[in-house]
């Protein structure tokens, strides 16, 4: 999971900039599937890892995110 976080935080903006508001899944240090609904984007991870265990954050810019919680 540690390798998912890192890889996760290296392409932040990237992934943020190209794919806002959708679900980033990531496995083994590497992303494997970005959806817009959340459960459409774990059976696409399922499917493309045989996995059940994922990495998983919504694509939102950080000030976004806190406000949300605010």
């Amino acid at each position: 999971m540690d390798k998912d976080i890192e890889a996760y935080f290296k392409m932040e903006k990237e992934l943020v900039r190209k794919h806002r508001g959708k679900y980033a899944v990531f496995y083994n240090g590497k992303p494997v599937a970005i959806e817009k609904k959340l459960d459409k984007a774990l059976e696409k991870a399922r499917k493309k890892t045989g996995a059940r265990r994922f990495f998983v954050h919504p694509l939102y810019p950080f000030k976004e995110q806190v406000n949300a919680i605010v």
